[in-house]
């Protein structure tokens, strides 16, 4: 119950802070479409300060210096928790989730992955694989941060993706029919109804808003 109520306090303010001292940065590549101030919780209890944003190329929080240059946060694999402006969101496993709506003690999440073409590899079956060297690092040893450098010349060769899920009791799981009666079993005929009448596509940011709407409506 704490930590719910813990969570329910964090999402709260994350959505009443308004964003401050935002910079410009290339379009389709971050999570924010401005760099916002905001803190980092890492694993260990440290809170870290500043304007970030989260690279959905890699999934490495980022944040801008006053000299304007965009570094990767130093302990950036270490950071569990981000809030910045009105947005929230949490790890889970390499990725970071967006928590953009809630109904009693269940978050609808939201993550984005970029995809750069023109930098990426073709696997097995022509599935594309966004493992190759897509950024430039080198590192400054006066202060320890990376700096990096993005490669988003060509729009064109960039795929955006959007997955949603569903947080509850500190859980993530798929935002599917099994995932919803499982955190609204009360709901079950519902949901089940609700399926068989609607095209729901799950990655159909419309689609999902609206029934977890009408979850929230019933």
């Amino acid at each position: 119950m704490k930590r719910i109520i813990v969570l329910v306090l964090a999402l709260a303010a994350a959505f009443s802070i308004h964003a401050q001292d935002k910079g410009n940065i290339e379009e389709g590549v971050y999570a924010m479409p401005e760099f916002t101030q905001g803190v980092a919780a890492l694993a260990d209890g440290t809170m870290k300060g500043g304007k970030f944003n989260i690279c959905t190329v890699d999934q490495t929080v980022r944040f801008m210096s006053n000299d304007g240059e965009i570094l990767v946060m130093d302990g950036t694999d270490d950071v569990v928790r981000l809030s910045a402006g009105k947005k929230l969101f949490y790890r889970n496993g390499r990725n970071f989730v967006e928590l953009i709506d809630m109904f009693n003690d269940v978050y609808l999440g939201r993550e984005c992955h970029t995809i750069l073409l023109n930098n990426a590899k073709t696997g097995a079956y022509g599935t594309v694989s966004n493992t190759s060297s897509i950024e430039s690092y080198t590192r400054n040893d006066s202060d320890g941060m990376y700096y990096t450098s993005v490669d988003t010349t060509q729009k064109d060769n960039i795929i955006n993706e959007v997955v949603f899920s569903l947080y509850k009791n500190g859980k993530f799981m798929n935002f599917s029919k099994k995932g919803l009666i499982k955190c609204f079993p009360d709901r079950k005929a519902f949901i089940e109804e609700y399926f068989s009448t609607h095209d729901v596509g799950i990655r159909d940011r419309e689609a999902v808003t609206a029934l977890f709407e009408a979850l929230k409506a019933k």
